[in-house]
């Protein structure tokens, strides 16, 4: 199966690591940080996972989540937040924005792609 992911992180580096990563899953669009993220799914990239970080210069990653969460026509989009922090105040704060998982970076690209298809899939279920 295929499937379409956007990836924000401010950090080049790593968002060509996660872009090159899970090009194997399908399409997947990159954007510098959480505005460019909602810019690029408001212009038509609906994706089925947008993989977001936490820490971003102009919008983080839990306040992508709150937004696109809040706007209904989005509600079978998959939510993860991509973060270093390794505590349960940002867990929470993810969860409660809408977060559909929480994932620690850094991961092994094979797990991470493992845990995309899971996620995705968990997600189309609840549908």
């Amino acid at each position: 199966m295929s499937y379409r992911i956007l990836v924000a992180d401010d950090e080049p580096a790593l968002r060509t690591v996660l872009t090159l990563t899970l090009k194997t899953e399908g399409t997947v669009e990159a954007a510098s940080d959480g505005q460019d993220a909602l810019e690029r799914i408001r212009d038509g990239f609906v994706p089925d996972l947008v993989l977001v970080d936490n820490n971003m210069p102009r919008m983080g990653g839990i306040e992508v989540i709150r937004e696109l969460r809040a706007d209904p026509q989005y509600n079978g989009v998959a939510l993860v937040l991509l973060t270093a922090e390794d505590d349960d105040k940002t867990r929470s704060r993810a969860f409660d924005a809408g977060a559909d998982a929480v994932l620690q970076k850094p991961m092994r690209n094979a797990d991470l792609r493992v845990r995309v298809r899971e996620i995705i899939e968990a997600k189309k279920a609840q549908l």
